[in-house]
């Protein structure tokens, strides 16, 4: 039998065995996430992989439907073919909406995979309507002065989808008491001012968004919320007994300012509308002169609205009541101050692959980006002598390319797998198509060639460094 002798040089094999591996920060902490994970916090370092279909939903409360932990780097893996759906909460009364996905700044979210994730941030909520001033009353010959009516909170901020949560609405100011005759010991007294209302609270600022692989995403932050109206002035009251008395009803209290809208469905929240003033309280008054009640009693003077758009309550100002000169004149009590609207938040960073879908709200711009260490992992390829590479599997991705060994007479080609002798779990076919659409292992993976041993005598000619490929009669091997 014809030998055919094929000789490699020991020093070019030595330094292919011996060439450094790039070592790979993948993350291997894996945990899951499903329909049952409302409310989860995901930490750092951790995989979360949704393993089926699921609805994560905090609808009814204002509420995140899923958080990321503070200043950490986590990883949501989302498989081809399955379907993950989040939505925060609606922003109830004064306080901030949540996110589908809260995202502080400081942390990191990578989402990766062929999956669909479809996620919502909450709505804002309306502004409070101030209340009505009440009217000036009178008990026999005492008077009481009318109070100014409260001011309206302002509504909470909406929500991103991803990212910030809603700021909290101011709280409406206080209406000013209007007082009485008998509890001051007198008759001659100016109203008293209406409180401010408070200032909205900013919304949050996100952290950093990657979104990796092939992942198709539909993002839609929070809408605005509607302004809250102001209240009306109370009624004054004349009254003629030796002289002309005059008390005023309170002002009414200023409209709350709406929840803001999250300027962008990927990023900040909205700011909290800000709180309505208070209206300020009626004065009373009294004069020798006789008016017959054509006068106007010293009504207080209607609260301001809080911003933005909050309805200012009535009237504009305070009235005033005139005495015999204007120096005797006595007035309303002027209504507060309206709060300022809560800042939006602003806008974090957001890393796109080219391969994945992002649709839905307004979004902002994006940075390219193909992976992330945290996705990475060292995948080697071993065939003896013959084959030793080293590839860069990601997490989401498509497998890399597995190289085909040299033909070998006398064996028939069966694939990588992880066990030598075609043990363990098979990752390629002979032809070099993977077994499965994306890589999910989260870890490194060391992949050795498996060959069935058919022609004995063909096989046995095959030499390496003056050695027989094949001793004995293996029926399979490695290498």
């Amino acid at each position: 039998m014809k030998r055919c002798n094929i000789f490699i040089k020991a020093v070019a094999v030595a330094a292919l065995m011996l060439a450094p591996v790039a070592a790979r920060a993948g993350f291997t902490t894996v945990d899951t996430l499903g329909a049952g994970d409302v409310g989860k916090t995901l930490l750092d370092g951790t995989i979360y992989k949704v393993t089926a279909n699921a609805t994560l939903s905090r609808i009814g409360t204002p509420l995140s439907a899923l958080y990321v932990a503070g200043n950490a780097t986590t990883v949501l893996y989302i498989p081809k073919g399955v379907t993950l759906n989040v939505c925060g909460g609606n922003a109830s009364g004064t306080t901030g909406a949540g996110a589908g996905i809260r995202l502080n700044d400081g942390s990191t979210l990578i989402v990766t995979g062929g999956g669909t994730l479809n996620v919502t941030g909450g709505n804002a909520a309306n502004g409070f309507n101030g209340t009505n001033g009440s009217s000036c009353s009178r008990s026999g010959d005492w008077f009481y002065a009318g109070s100014g009516g409260n001011g309206g909170g302002g509504g909470g901020g909406a929500a991103a989808a991803i990212g910030g949560v809603g700021g909290d609405g101011g709280s409406g100011g206080s209406g000013a008491s209007g007082g009485s005759e008998d509890s001051d010991g007198d008759f001659d007294r100016d109203g008293y001012r209406g409180s401010d209302g408070g200032a909205g609270q900013a919304g949050t600022t996100p952290g950093t968004l990657y979104l990796l692989g092939a992942v198709k995403v539909s993002a839609t932050g929070g809408g605005v919320g509607s302004a809250g109206g102001g209240g009306s002035v109370g009624s004054g009251v004349y009254h003629r007994y030796t002289n002309d008395y005059y008390g005023g009803g309170g002002g009414g209290g200023g409209g709350g300012g709406k929840g803001q809208a999250a300027p962008y469905a990927i990023g900040g929240g909205g700011g909290g509308g800000g709180g309505g003033a208070g209206g300020g309280g009626g004065g009373y008054f009294w004069t020798t002169q006789t008016f017959g009640g054509d006068m106007e009693a010293p009504t207080g003077g209607g609260g301001d609205g809080g911003s933005p758009g909050g309805g200012n309550g009535s009237p504009s100002s305070p009235h005033k009541t005139w005495g015999a000169t204007e120096s005797d004149g006595r007035r309303g009590g002027w209504g507060g101050d309206g709060g300022a609207a809560g800042a939006n938040g602003s806008t974090g960073n957001v890393y796109k692959n080219s391969d994945v879908t992002l649709s839905g709200g307004s979004m902002p711009a994006t940075i390219s980006a193909t992976t992330h260490s945290a996705i990475e992992y060292t995948l080697k390829f071993e065939d003896g002598q013959r084959v030793n590479e080293t590839h860069t599997a990601r997490l989401g991705y498509a497998y890399p390319t597995a190289p085909i060994p040299p033909s070998r007479p006398g064996w028939t080609f069966n694939g990588w797998f992880t066990e030598k002798n075609g043990g363990g779990t098979k990752y390629y076919n002979a032809d070099g198509t993977a077994t499965a659409v994306e890589w999910a292992t989260c870890g490194d993976v060391t992949l050795y060639a498996s060959w069935t041993l058919t022609d004995p005598d063909a096989a046995a000619s095959i030499w390496i460094n003056a050695t027989p490929l094949v001793a004995g009669t293996s029926t399979s091997g490695y290498g």
